[in-house]
């Protein structure tokens, strides 16, 4: 493949992103009651209701808002990288010990005290 095709493939994926997945995810991927972000959507953008939210999925989250926040000097997307964090730090961290918990209920309370080395090196 050419750098100009490359480049081509590049810019298109990221328009496609930013014109189609990004505006779906800003648009379904929290939970407005709850708080989180919503894991997995049905094919009509619907929560499917996973009983309990993941502690990679919104660092995950957390990053994409983040890096698009500043790169687009959205303020939208920096208040929903904001929240996410807010989210984080009240539900998945353990404070009697350190580190975060792998996985909540939808109300935010642990559903038990494992704790993911993945989670921990790439959170």
């Amino acid at each position: 493949m050419s750098a100009s095709a490359l480049e081509d493939c590049i810019l298109s994926f990221r328009d496609r992103f930013l014109g189609g997945t990004l505006p779906i995810i800003i648009e379904h991927g929290w939970d407005h009651i709850r708080g989180g972000v919503v894991e997995r959507l049905d094919a009509e953008t619907r929560d499917i209701g996973l009983p309990y939210r993941r502690f990679m999925v919104h660092a995950r989250q957390l990053y994409l808002f983040s890096q698009w926040a500043e790169k687009l000097e959205d303020r939208t997307m920096a208040e929903r990288a904001d929240r996410i964090f807010a989210y984080i730090i009240h539900k998945f961290w353990d404070d009697t010990n350190g580190g975060w918990f792998e996985k909540v209920d939808l109300d935010g309370e642990r559903l038990d005290t494992e704790k993911n080395l993945y989670s921990h090196a790439f959170g």
